[in-house]
C-alpha cells in the first residue's frame, strides 16, 4: 500500500480466473492494481488479465513445482537451477 501525493492511496493485489488452455481448466493468478480515494471509493484500476494472453500456456510452472519439491525433500528427477 502506498499513499500518493494527492491524499488517494496505492494497493496491489491479485484474483484468480479459470481459463480454457488447450481443453484443460487451470485457475490463474493475476496481478491487480488498486487507487482508492480518501473515502476508499475505486478511481482506477489495472487488471493484468486485461492485458496478457491467458490462453498461452504458462512458462514458470515447472521452475515452481521443482523449487517447492526441493523446499520439501522430494526429488523432482531434475537437475537444481543454479
Amino acid at each position: 500500500m502506498l499513499r500518493l501525493p494527492n491524499g488517494n492511496i496505492a494497493t496491489h493485489g491479485w484474483n484468480l480466473r479459470t481459463v480454457d488452455v488447450n481443453g484443460t481448466l487451470p485457475r490463474y493468478a493475476g496481478n491487480l492494481l488498486v487507487v482508492l480515494d480518501k473515502n476508499f471509493q475505486v478511481v482506477w484500476t489495472w487488471d493484468a488479465f486485461d492485458h496478457l494472453d491467458v490462453h498461452r500456456s504458462p512458462i514458470l510452472v515447472m521452475c515452481a513445482l521443482a523449487n517447492r519439491a526441493q523446499l520439501s525433500g522430494r526429488s523432482t528427477g531434475s537437475t537444481p537451477m543454479a
